[in-house]
């Protein structure tokens, strides 16, 4: 349960702010947790809001940095304009031209490696939105080249 409080912590808001300096006395005190929210009633009632949100800020930072390490860079950091579809045409081709054509998982995972991304919703947008514009046609799971 939420305590406002009514003195504010003396800081000085003009230096940086170390969030681990200010700890919740209590566990169970909403302090800089997931349920910070300047929309909040009880968050704007708070005195430490702007505390409070640095301090939520930093968890915020540290849950996005575990996500990163598991996932690879978030779809926003991918560089999916980097991606360049005439290699990856080319590539179906050879496949194609060796007898077996390219499966959609292969092309998922030559895109993937191009934009340095393990987020597979983000490849998925791209091509949905990109191979229509090439010569490569998807049929029945497999990659072929008008």
């Amino acid at each position: 349960m939420r305590k406002p409080k009514t003195e504010p912590t003396k800081v000085d808001l003009t230096t940086p702010i170390d969030p681990g300096m200010y700890l919740p006395e209590d566990e169970a005190d909403c302090f800089g947790t997931e349920e910070y929210s300047p929309q909040n009633k009880d968050c704007s009632l708070c005195s430490d809001i702007e505390i409070c949100g640095i301090k939520f800020q930093e968890h915020v930072k540290t849950k996005k940095k575990v996500v990163e390490t598991e996932q690879g860079p978030l779809m926003d950091q991918s560089d999916l304009d980097g991606v360049d579809l005439g290699k990856v045409e080319k590539l179906a081709k050879k496949y194609y031209l060796e007898g077996s054509p390219m499966t959609f998982e292969e092309l998922q995972e030559a895109i993937r490696i191009q934009a340095n991304t393990k987020d597979n919703d983000a490849v998925l947008e791209l091509i949905k939105r990109e191979l229509p514009l090439t010569n490569m046609i998807l049929k029945e799971g497999l990659v072929y080249v008008r």
